[in-house]
């Protein structure tokens, strides 16, 4: 260096995403990143969500789905939760849709003709999973309380659950 010159230092990383709201509910307290510059794609939203020692949310009653439901700001079409079926496709009728947090999937609250695994235009309903290219895999809520699957690399505002007690699913119906 013929001029005076200094090692270069890389800026900082940028700070992590702040929730825009919070719910503090039954099982969890849930956040909500829906503000500018919050959407991302599922797997980077899961990063966000264990920095803060938790998931993408999880839902077992429509009450606490509502509650979050309810704090979604104007404009937000969807929010990834934590449901998905990246280890198995299975048909549109059954599903093998998982929560990430590995609690029971004894809720579900599907938009009309959902899950489709939309794939290439067309529902992909019929896909073994084992030698076809799946669709999509991951879930988004809408801003009704319904549920979409969707392609998990699709940029979308999110839900955090932290601070979780541990889930007990209620007994059977006699």
């Amino acid at each position: 260096c013929q001029h005076s010159c200094t090692a270069y230092t890389p800026p900082p990383p940028p700070p992590p995403p702040e929730a825009s709201a919070s719910h503090v509910g039954r099982l969890c307290t849930y956040d909500i990143f829906a503000g500018r510059g919050d959407a991302l794609p599922v797997h980077e939203a899961e990063e966000v969500c264990e920095q803060s020692g938790g998931h993408l949310a999880s839902f077992h009653d429509r009450w606490t789905q509502q509650s979050v439901v309810d704090l979604l700001p104007e404009g937000v079409r969807g929010v990834w939760i934590g449901l998905h079926d990246r280890h198995l496709e299975a048909s549109c009728e059954e599903t093998g849709f998982i929560w990430m947090d590995e609690t029971p999937t004894d809720f579900e609250s599907w938009a009309q003709g959902e899950p489709n695994d939309w794939l290439e235009g067309e529902a992909n309903c019929h896909n073994p999973g084992e030698h076809e290219v799946a669709g999509e895999d991951c879930v988004e809520l809408y801003a009704n309380g319904r549920w979409n699957d969707l392609a998990c690399d699709a940029d979308r505002a999110f839900v955090c659950q932290h601070s979780c007690t541990a889930y007990t699913p209620p007994p059977p119906p006699p």
